[in-house]
């Protein structure tokens, strides 16, 4: 029960993360979308002040959506969900001859997964 529970908060987080880079990038400037004190992105929209700190829980250029207002757009909209998840790493000090397989990864159906875009 704690699994699917942490994989339901796994996908709920994905959604919103997905929704909230789809709106940035599809529906503003980037590179307006920097506080007063520092510029995140270039004009080309990559990021470039701060690029290792963690994602935001809000950006000024783009919407936050909950599930419910994600799965509305869905309806509505076509829309690209994208996954950036990083894939998973064998743990080190593994000995070699022993079989490792990734965990099981959980995803919103039909979500284009593109890893490790993140670091």
């Amino acid at each position: 029960m704690k699994r699917r529970a942490s994989a339901r908060c796994s996908i709920e987080r994905l959604l919103l993360g997905a929704a909230l880079l789809l709106l940035a990038g599809a529906g503003s400037n980037l590179s307006a979308a920097a506080d007063e004190n520092t510029q995140r992105f270039s004009a080309d929209g990559y990021r470039i002040d701060e690029f290792r700190s963690p994602v935001p829980d809000t950006e000024p250029a783009g919407t936050t959506l909950d599930t419910e207002q994600l799965q509305s757009l869905l309806k509505d909209r076509e829309v690209v969900l994208i996954d950036v998840l990083p894939a998973p790493i064998k743990p080190k000090g593994r000995p070699a001859n022993l079989l490792w397989l990734p965990p099981d990864r959980y995803n919103i159906p039909g979500s284009h997964w593109l890893p490790n875009v993140g670091y």
